[in-house]
């Protein structure tokens, strides 16, 4: 039955019909040759899913063929298998090269050495990791990420962006922070799938403000304490809860003056948002200190012309 060039032709049983047949006699078999071509067939494959992995190349399950004849014993085998392009995608196409028929009738047929199958790539799962930014109080919960994730493959380009924030926006230490909406950019970001949230820590430390202290003047008494009408501070977020005072303030000297240094202590805040600031417990302002009005008296003394 195999595939051949100039292949004998016995024939047997050779009979005649017609009105006329019976007028001969002749022989009942005889030999020829003709030739027996490969049956042309088409090669199905089978792909394989897989998970990105940041290359072309793709498995095959199964080979076979439309057409063979029942019975026939072949087996497909290929040398290759690869996908268009590495990119995570549903029903891509597959190109299957080297195929090669073997068994006892391979040879009784034709085929192309390659075939077209589709298969999925889909998306490699990683975990995207944060990384809080330590800052300066300012009054919101706002915080500036770092996310990046061990599980890009060398080479792809791949970056991520999400929104982090405090659960509050008080002054602490590693105080937790949540990042959500990361969303991933670059060219090969699509071949990924990830954690749109996370979480990290980070620290809030606090704001220096300096205090500013208004001096009240006063008429000389002979000591150094002075009074202050305001203590306040540059610096702080607007809205903040927040009130200064202090334990004593006292002029340099006791002498009257204008414009004479007051040194305040023991400043203290109290309020919401208190916690918030750094400050120095002492300040410096200016007061004077006016002559004290006296009335000076006389008496004389009697004496001899």
């Amino acid at each position: 039955k195999h595939v051949g060039t100039a292949k004998n032709v016995s024939v047997s049983g050779i009979t005649a019909s017609g009105a006329d047949a019976g007028n001969y006699s002749y022989n009942t078999a005889a030999a020829t040759t003709a030739n027996i071509t490969p049956k042309p067939i088409t090669i199905n494959a089978t792909g394989v899913n897989k998970v990105y992995d940041g290359g072309t190349a793709a498995t095959i399950a199964a080979l076979g063929a439309t057409g063979l004849v029942a019975g026939d014993v072949i087996t497909f085998d290929n040398a290759s298998a690869a996908f268009d392009d590495k990119n995570a995608g549903i029903g891509k196409t597959v190109t299957v090269s080297g195929i090669a028929a073997t068994g006892a009738d391979a040879g009784n047929y034709s085929y192309s050495a390659t075939a077209n199958t589709t298969a999925d790539i889909s998306r490699l799962g990683i975990t995207v990791d944060a990384t809080g930014t330590n800052k300066v109080y300012d009054g919101t919960t706002a915080d500036v990420v770092a996310l990046a994730s061990a599980g890009v493959l060398s080479g792809d380009v791949v970056s991520f962006a999400g929104t982090g924030n405090f659960a509050d926006k008080h002054v602490g230490t590693a105080k937790v922070v949540s990042v959500s909406g990361i969303a991933a950019n670059g060219i090969d970001a699509g071949n990924y799938s990830f954690n749109t949230t996370a979480a990290t820590t980070a620290n809030i430390t606090a704001k220096p403000v300096t205090i500013n202290a208004t001096g009240v003047n006063k008429v000389y008494d002979g000591g150094t304490a002075a009074t202050i009408a305001a203590l306040g501070a540059t610096g702080l977020v607007a809205g903040d809860v927040i009130t200064f005072d202090n334990a004593s303030a006292a002029f340099d000297d006791k002498n009257a003056g204008i414009g004479k240094t007051v040194t305040v202590s023991g400043i203290a805040a109290t309020g919401a948002d208190a916690g918030n600031y750094s400050y120095s417990a002492t300040a410096n302002t200016t007061a004077d200190i006016s002559r004290l009005g006296i009335t000076v008296d006389a008496t004389g003394t009697n004496k001899v012309y």
